[in-house]
């Protein structure tokens, strides 16, 4: 009760009648801000400790005061969200929290550096870039995962290799785009070895190219940038047009034990899926989603194998009492593995499937052809046996020595 009296004080809480209380749509925006605010107030006590020194917290984003002092601690404030924050022991005799945006680069910011943080002032050199962006970073860091996750290869590789085709086409004379087209591998290359034995199993790159380019009408943007490179020779104009061209393929998936193992164990991407009497299906598999949305993308994948609508299907992901052995979700392989088993598994379901629809169709196998959601004897349209059907006899009436089952 003493709690309660204490959040009506706030206006947080109010006694409708007696021992009935309603919140405030307030309460929890407000706690937490008051939590976060008793944390600031701790972290810069505990790094203060023996300075006597006023605690200010900056406004970072909105302050014109810019603050100039000697960093005394640093951290995040979020690992969540990835905000951080740094202590300034500033020249003004105060100590001050400066809250920093989620890409603000701590590596640096070293303790014991000296620093000046401001809000952001409006350059006429960023009015273009502003245009774009709506938050910035300066570092003293090459490109290539500053302040964000990043995979640490594709990123450099990619950037050398495309600099170098750029660099090549100049000096050819030739379109950059037109360069990359010419040295793709070819269709009728696959499957493709590299020279250090990776084998590319397939693909069309140029016509993948080629789509992109269409897509983005590439002939008329060059006209346009000849035409702007004309005007501004001629100091009719001080705009100018760059137009970037990029192709690279990647290896992910972190599944085909020949090439990506950890040693003595094999990349594996189990799949289990089964279909109950009344047509509904659960799947289960060896990854685990962290906001990919692999519940709808397996529920999809099985309902396009073997037409069992995707509501119909429950995708049940790290229950380690029920999921199949599987060595988890990252390097970009829920899909081409898990994705993958699920779809195999599908597949052995719709082959049993099709034995149990030609014995109560009375055809051979071959005689049946698959329409959407089930089999239907070849040449003969009427007779047809959907999924939910097929799932009833496989537990109830099965051909004599089949297992019940889905």
């Amino acid at each position: 009760m003493g709690r309660l009296k204490t959040l009506e004080r706030y206006g947080l809480a109010s006694e409708a009648e007696p021992g009935i209380w309603s919140f405030s749509e307030r309460l929890e925006p407000t706690l937490r801000e008051l939590g976060e605010r008793g944390d600031i107030i701790r972290t810069m006590q505990r790094v203060m400790s023996g300075e006597k020194r006023e605690l200010v917290v900056l406004d970072a984003m909105s302050s014109q005061t810019p603050v100039i002092g000697r960093i005394v601690d640093k951290g995040l404030a979020d690992e969540l969200y990835d905000r951080a924050y740094l202590v300034v022991d500033g020249i003004d005799g105060r100590a001050h929290y400066v809250p920093l945006s989620v890409s603000a680069d701590l590596e640096a910011l070293p303790i014991g550096g000296i620093v000046q943080t401001r809000a952001a002032v409006e350059r006429g050199a960023d009015r273009t870039i502003a245009s774009l962006a709506v938050d910035g970073v300066y570092t003293n860091k090459a490109p290539g995962g500053v302040a964000y996750r990043c995979s640490f290869r594709v990123t450099e590789a990619a950037y050398c290799i495309e600099r170098a085709m750029d660099i090549l086409a100049q000096k050819l004379g030739m379109d950059p785009a037109e360069l990359r087209l010419k040295n793709f591998v070819r269709p009728e290359q696959f499957p493709y070895h590299s020279a250090l034995g990776w084998e590319y199993d397939s693909g069309d790159y140029a016509t993948a190219m080629k789509k992109a380019m269409e897509s983005v009408e590439y002939a008329e943007l060059r006209k346009e940038q000849a035409e702007k490179r004309e005007a501004f020779r001629r100091g009719e104009t001080r705009e100018i047009m760059g137009i970037g061209v990029s192709f690279f393929t990647e290896i992910v998936g972190a599944g085909p034990s020949k090439n990506c193992d950890i040693p003595g164990i094999d990349m594996v991407g189990p799949g289990e899926t089964r279909l109950d009497p009344t047509g509904a299906g659960i799947a289960r598999t060896g990854t685990k989603s962290q906001g990919q949305g692999h519940e709808t993308t397996w529920a999809q994948i099985i309902a396009s194998e073997i037409g069992i609508p995707a509501d119909d299907i429950m995708v049940e992901e790290g229950n380690t009492d029920t999921a199949p052995y599987g060595l988890g979700t990252y390097g970009s392989r829920s899909t081409p593995v898990a994705g993958a088993a699920i779809a195999m598994a599908a597949r052995k379901i719709k082959a049993k499937a099709q034995m149990i629809a030609a014995y109560r169709l009375e055809v051979h196998e071959d005689d049946l052809e698959w329409d959407i959601d089930g089999f239907r004897v070849k040449g003969l349209p009427e007779k047809f046996l959907g999924m939910k059907d097929i799932c009833w006899i496989a537990y109830n009436a099965p051909p004599p020595g089949m297992e019940p089952g889905l």
